[in-house]
């Protein structure tokens, strides 16, 4: 009869079936997804879903194709959307909530052991009709998923990562991640999300962007619904709570026990809610006053999918948010749950290198981190870190796409092109709102104007985005890094191998950075990325801590003479003072650092892990949330949350977030370590013992974790294998930083005096100071009056 309004990665119909004279909607795929393979993955997720018969479910009708486009059919039904009957800002009352939650903990009931997980559960997928709650599209997002995993794989090289469905409001933690082994309890968080909003008139973390709401959902706790809702009855508090919580295992166990929840809570917090259906009272059952609803319309119900994004998951896990539409493949979100970016905010997309030479590649990439270095010294100017924006390179997407996933107003955007001494430089300034040109150029110079060429567009992006430059802002601007080409060429190769962040590149890096400030005495940001290759060498065990330090300060030392102005160069000087265990210092090079760049991540973490070796948990706990905000797929930042949760002892906390950032980075050795200890103190040492031998390989030389292993060992009963490795911290104690590993084995097996005796004219650093503090295994250790006259002697409180 006619196309009814927007229906996500499908168009709907409405139609009339001949044969029975009856309305129908039909949905129709993208071509596409028609194709012989992928219909065949289709059909069979949609034939599992339409042996579904339940009176809170909608059935489908028959699924096909015709002319090589495959669909599906529903019932058109009466009634209404969940959607249109919640107000923002508006509780619906309890008793309406509880009826409704149970219709739809019902539907998921039966849907489950049928082995059928929604995975789209949100207000747009219920409908209420003749006073009950039904829910809809019941398998099509995973059938959706199924199709266009292999769809975007072939266009997207995203294969080997995982693709999931979902709305972003609603979407459970794992479900965000991508995590292959998404089951039932997926569902039961959306509708604890759904709970929220319908007794709260909001969603937990409403009015951030689809990328802060994925970091939320992934990172961050709501706000109790007591504290948003003091008369809410406190048992239906606290299922909705539970129904939230991150890790899946901290769920209800299953739909049906939250039915038998919700029938009890109908029987002793909320009298006569049996008897009454969404929209009526329990004092007349009419419909609620002041409501805001409207008329029951005929309601299409196949619209469900107008909010249904496609998540794809990238290096390391960033979530890519887009939805099919026409044109280049990508279109917008959904306009009503996306909030506006903040108007000042950029992200510097990796600019291309068209000159087809692999080798020019570190140029492009290193004039990319340039320009995301100099708008993040602009104060007032949010910019996207590089972690974020270069998992996007070559993902294919459209501009409203990636901006709404990085938080961002604006875009840029560029190719790099190199001929002799010849630089093409050209560039494109895009607003994410319309997808419009705000600004752009093309730059056709010399080499030896490539300075010039960075000033310029940073200039034009700050004018264009309406900000104001400081005097000692343009100077910054204006100032080239080295005069000497070859230096700068040599520098970026050094960034371009630490970006890698192995050991071997890591080397490699350093070789680069000497070589650059061979040509150029003073590059001061050759000497801020060596002092950065040479702590992170340290933190890893891969270089002696003394020979590390002393490397990293001398080089500290003359970036800083050099250029006050580096936020890098800063923290790794915060970084060094913690170490030293000049800690007022420290903590003053670190919001220095942040002052002159507060975009820059690391200062934000390592200040954090400086607050942990402090004891002040809440304080790195914001500082952790700053630099995830900036970067959500920083690995240190996502590994060190769940460490803080350990120093707060919240060990059930710090064990879902650890696991979330394996999830990210699955061979982090912080996460790998710190996760097998709480697993070992939990008793789970086999879970532990796979850990621990994972962050072993990582990172033989970490601190920490070969005592772990060896404790892990001997409470498996293994008493060979953990003599070898107290064998090995023996053999190996030579220096200050290796007798904390053996002194740490000898306090976790029961020998204080020993570890004590040895702990004294220990060389501490951030590592082994942080471990000091937030290793749970070291309970008994820290219980031993000694422990406050070390730290005491660290210049440190208990």
């Amino acid at each position: 009869e006619r196309e009814l309004g927007g229906g996500g990665m499908s168009r709907v119909f409405l139609a009339t079936e001949i044969t029975l004279g009856r309305s129908v909607v039909i949905k129709v795929l993208p071509p596409d997804m028609s194709t012989a393979f992928l219909a065949e993955r289709f059909r069979r997720e949609i034939t599992l879903a339409a042996k579904l018969r339940h009176p809170n479910i909608v059935p489908l009708l028959a699924a096909g194709d015709a002319a090589g486009l495959l669909y599906y059919t529903m019932p058109f039904v009466e009634g209404e959307t969940l959607r249109e009957r919640i107000v923002p800002g508006r509780a619906v009352p309890v008793p309406e909530a509880l009826h409704i939650l149970r219709d739809i903990a019902d539907a998921l009931s039966y849907a489950h052991r049928h082995n059928v997980v929604h995975r789209d559960i949100k207000p747009d997928n219920v409908l209420l009709e003749h006073g009950h709650a039904v829910v809809t599209d019941f398998g099509v997002a995973k059938a959706l998923a199924n199709a266009s995993q292999t769809v975007t794989s072939a266009t997207a090289d995203i294969s080997a990562v995982g693709v999931t469905f979902g709305t972003v409001a609603y979407m459970a933690p794992e479900q965000a991640a991508a995590d292959p082994a998404i089951d039932h309890r997926a569902d039961l968080y959306s509708l604890g999300v759904l709970a929220y909003e319908l007794l709260t008139g909001a969603t937990p973390f409403s009015g951030r962007t689809p990328h802060q709401t994925i970091t939320a959902h992934m990172v961050e706790t709501p706000q109790p619904i007591a504290i948003q809702c003091p008369d809410l009855p406190p048992a239906v508090a606290d299922l909705v709570m539970r129904l939230l919580a991150k890790h899946p295992d901290d769920r209800p166990g299953s739909a049906a026990d939250v039915v038998n929840t919700l029938e009890e809570l109908a029987r002793t917090v909320t009298p006569g809610i049996a008897e009454l259906g969404p929209g009526q009272t329990v004092e007349s059952g009419s419909r609620v006053a002041g409501s805001g609803m409207t008329t029951p319309h005929r309601y299409r119900a196949a619209l469900a999918f107008g909010g249904v994004i496609a998540l794809t998951v990238a290096a390391y896990g960033i979530l890519l948010l887009v939805r099919r539409g026409d044109g280049d493949g990508i279109t917008t979100l959904t306009s009503a749950s996306v909030p506006r970016a903040e108007a000042r905010s950029v992200a510097v997309l990796p600019f291309d290198n068209t000159d087809g030479d692999a080798e020019n590649e570190h140029f492009s990439e290193g004039l990319t981190d340039e320009l995301i270095g100099a708008l993040g010294k602009v104060r007032g100017l949010k910019v996207a870190a590089r972690t974020s924006t270069f998992a996007l390179k070559g993902k294919g997407l459209g501009v409203r796409a990636i901006g709404d996933t990085l938080g961002v107003a604006a875009v840029l955007e560029g190719s790099v092109r190199r001929s002799g001494n010849r630089l093409k430089v050209t560039v494109r300034l895009v607003g994410v709102a319309d997808g419009g040109a705000i600004w752009s150029e093309v730059y056709d110079r010399q080499m030896k104007d490539v300075f010039s060429v960075q000033e310029e567009i940073a200039r034009a992006i700050v004018a264009a985005l309406d900000l104001s430059l400081t005097g000692d802002e343009r100077g910054r601007l204006a100032s080239a890094p080295t005069r000497d080409l070859e230096a700068y060429e040599l520098y970026l190769k050094g960034r371009y191998n630490w970006n890698q962040r192995t050991r071997q590149n890591m080397e490699t890096a350093i070789a680069y950075f000497d070589q650059a400030v061979q040509r150029d005495p003073k590059f001061a940001l050759a000497y801020a990325g060596m002092a950065s290759a040479y702590l992170n060498m340290s933190n890893y065990g891969y270089l002696p801590t003394g020979e590390a330090f002393g490397r990293a300060r001398a080089a500290v030392d003359q970036a800083i003479a050099l250029d006050p102005s580096l936020a890098e160069a800063q923290a790794a000087r915060g970084f060094l003072l913690a170490s030293s265990g000049d800690f007022v210092a420290s903590e003053a090079a670190f919001r220095t650092a942040i002052q002159l760049n507060a975009s820059y991540p690391p200062a934000h973490h390592f200040y954090s892990l400086l607050l942990m070796m402090l004891g002040r948990a809440d304080d790195a706990w914001r500082e952790n949330s700053r630099a995830l905000a900036l970067d959500p797929l920083f690995r240190s930042a996502n590994s060190g949350r769940g460490i803080i949760l350990g120093l707060k002892r919240d060990f059930t906390g710090a064990r879902r977030e650890l696991q979330r950032s394996l999830k990210l980075a699955p061979n982090i050795t912080t996460a790998l370590y710190y996760l097998g200890l709480v697993e070992a103190h939990q008793g789970r040492y086999l879970e532990a013992l796979s850990l621990l031998e994972r962050a072993r390989e990582e990172a033989p030389g970490f601190p920490g974790v070969k005592p772990a292993l060896a404790f892990t060992l001997a409470r498996l009963g293994r008493r060979e294998e953990s003599d070898s490795i107290v064998g090995e911290l023996r053999a190996d104690a030579k220096d200050g930083r290796t007798r904390i590993n053996l002194a740490l084995v000898e306090a976790l097996m029961g020998d204080l005096d020993a570890a004590f005796a040895k702990l004294g004219p220990a060389d501490w650093d951030v590592p082994t100071l942080v471990e000091l503090r937030t290793n749970p295994l070291l309970g008994p250790f820290r219980g031993d009056p000694r422990y406050a006259r070390l730290l005491a002697s660290l210049g440190l409180t208990p």
